[in-house]
């Protein structure tokens, strides 16, 4: 792993703030494992799209399976620490497809993550759609959100579950192209990326010198 400079992060950046965008379900709270073994304890088929697309929408019990979902890989105490470092701007950005869910979600956050700004995507929208992509982080564990955060000129993230993963590809690899982690702590190795912060510098009016 490459050696992490805090201090000198804080240099390169000097004051300004990057936009941060963290998805939910799959990135910091396991909800998805959560809802599907549910679905096969009520009966349901999680083979069948059409059956989780109906749970999800009209069946999911917001209330139990938030609190049935851990943290992913200590999340919340990790985004506690990135946001105390002061050079983001960390907003959770999370899709919605109940009416029950934005509620949850919203009081959910606010008690653990006090003043961490909750922006709900609706079902049909691509998030790009609802924030300013350009020269900002997102990490999300759907690579077709990630895609498209990439073709509206943001840093796309994709995020994986190490603990599911076969394969055993580490932090900070490319797969398909795409930068990957599975702990949000690794962001930050990110920012030792002289591409990734000449990206940055371009989108802040900067040209970029090591």
């Amino acid at each position: 792993m490459l050696e992490l400079n805090i201090e000198e992060i804080k240099n390169w950046l000097n004051g300004y703030k990057i936009n941060l965008y963290l998805d939910c379900d799959g990135v910091i709270k396991d909800t998805i494992n959560t809802t599907l073994n549910m679905m096969v304890s009520e009966g349901y088929n999680i083979k069948d799209k059409s059956q989780i697309d109906y749970y999800f929408k009209n069946q999911a019990d917001w209330f139990s399976i938030w609190g049935n979902s851990p943290d992913i890989n200590d999340s919340i105490n990790v985004i506690k620490y990135l946001d105390s470092l002061g050079i983001f701007n960390i907003s959770i950005l999370t899709k919605c497809t109940s009416r029950l869910e934005p509620f949850v979600k919203i009081r959910g956050f606010n008690m653990e993550l006090p003043g961490i700004p909750v922006i709900i995507v609706d079902y049909n929208q691509n998030k790009s759609d609802v924030v300013d992509a350009s020269g900002s982080f997102l990490v999300d564990d759907s690579i077709s959100y990630v895609n498209d955060w990439n073709n509206n000129g943001g840093i796309g993230v994709h995020f994986f579950d190490e603990s599911n993963r076969i394969t055993g590809i580490s932090d900070l690899k490319h797969e398909n192209g795409l930068l990957e982690i599975s702990n949000l702590f690794n962001i930050l190795y990110l920012l030792n990326n002289d591409k990734i912060r000449e990206f940055i510098d371009m989108n802040r009016g900067r040209k970029y010198t090591r």
